[in-house]
């Protein structure tokens, strides 16, 4: 569908979000120009998964074939009580009828680029932003580093957690990042070697693991064998930390660390940020927005960072098919703004929530969240994901929450 009203938009920051905006927003006319600090795609992440709602939005954008290709089906979900050596309770899932998509953070990034580039997106590498200056003309002049200029209609800051849009946005207000306590390993094995050894290979291929513990916790996901996983990852975080840190966890995974580190694969040490929240989400008369990391860093325990900037670029783009003059631009987006923002940071909240159930200490409020979690959506039978209806009031962890 083409948009009626057509605008000259730079993105500036081409990760996950923003090339989702890119390519929806090109496919329906804008002319798209994005700004990348890189020299080129980065390939550092993890794996992730696509939520359901996000799945349709890339669906909508025409890479619903390159995302199964990159995706791995998940037979069965697992919940461990951290000590135990094998699991309280199993999901199965319905094979080939799951719509999340477990998958890695690298090729999320490249099939919407891939989809923007061939929807006539322009992208421009090695462009950091220095200014962003209100023109009398009504459009916004961006200002790179290296002194090349950009006039648009609208600027979409995409450019994560440490936003520079977002900084000239809110010039005299500190912006930048907070670092939490909290920190993930991420670790990467040859599946062969985990199913040779026979302590870890209880884990299985095909399956996904959630172990909760007192004070942390542990997800293990460990995809089919032609998986096709494109991200490399720098490894810098220390062995015998991560053997420490859970050396009181069941013998499954405890094989399976030793598998890592014996075998001297990389493992990932990321220190958790959050970026402060905004009273609004615009700036510069209501033509600059942000999306994505840049304005609403999700924690990791909600598995839903991505997947809320894939829905932002998405829904931003349906709200520009809404004008029918080029005034309008201000009231559509915080039409946008009023229809995102609270459900971001319901998201965000449940983030901090979800870290409070899942490292209980063992004891009544720890045996009181297993039955919970028995009652509402782990319940050993398989979830249809198309036929689950979507309510973001249902309790967490069920099957309508997450969708």
């Amino acid at each position: 569908m083409t948009s009626e009203v057509l605008f000259t938009i730079l993105i500036v920051g081409a990760g996950p979000s923003g090339n989702t905006a890119a390519a929806a927003l090109a496919s329906d006319g804008h002319q798209v120009t994005v700004l990348e600090r890189n020299s080129q795609l980065q390939t550092r992440g993890g794996n992730l998964i696509v939520q359901p709602s996000a799945v349709k939005c890339l669906n909508l954008i025409g890479v619903s074939e390159s995302l199964d290709k990159v995706s791995v089906e998940t037979a069965s979900e697992f919940l461990w009580r951290w000590k135990d050596d094998v699991p309280f309770t199993e999901t199965k899932a319905i094979p080939d009828g799951t719509i999340r998509k477990p998958t890695d953070r690298s090729s999320l990034q490249r099939i919407p680029y891939e989809a923007a580039i061939n929807a006539g997106a322009k992208y421009l590498f090695k462009k950091s932003v220095a200014k962003i200056i209100d023109e009398q003309s009504g459009q916004l002049l961006v200002v790179a580093e290296d002194g090349s200029e950009y006039v648009a209609d609208m600027v979409i800051g995409a450019d994560g957690i440490k936003s520079r849009v977002r900084e000239l946005m809110f010039p005299g207000q500190d912006m930048s990042p907070t670092m939490t306590p909290e920190c993930i390993f991420q670790t990467e094995v040859d599946i062969v070697r985990v199913q040779q050894d026979p302590v870890a290979a209880p884990l299985g291929v095909c399956s996904h693991h959630l172990m909760f513990g007192p004070g942390l916790y542990c997800v293990v996901w460990l995809p089919s064998e032609d998986a096709d996983l494109g991200g490399t990852w720098n490894s810098d975080g220390n062995p015998e930390e991560i053997r420490e840190m859970f050396k009181g966890f069941g013998a499954p995974l405890r094989a399976y660390i030793e598998c890592v580190i014996r075998g001297g694969y990389p493992i990932d040490k990321w220190h958790i940020a959050t970026a402060p929240k905004m009273r609004t989400w615009l700036g510069f008369g209501g033509r600059c927005v942000l999306l994505g990391d840049a304005a609403h860093t999700m924690l990791p325990h909600t598995a839903q960072g991505v997947s809320q900037g894939i829905e932002d670029g998405l829904a931003l783009s349906t709200a520009l098919r809404w004008l029918n003059t080029r005034e309008n631009l201000s009231a559509i987006l915080e039409k946008w703004e009023a229809l995102r923002k609270p459900h971001a940071e319901k998201m965000f909240d449940v983030g901090h929530k979800n870290i409070v159930m899942f490292t209980l200490p063992d004891g009544p409020e720890q045996e009181a969240r297993d039955q919970k979690l028995l009652a509402t959506g782990f319940t050993g039978q398989p979830t249809d994901w198309e036929s689950i209806q979507m309510d973001e009031n249902a309790p967490r962890m069920t099957p309508q929450y997450t969708k």
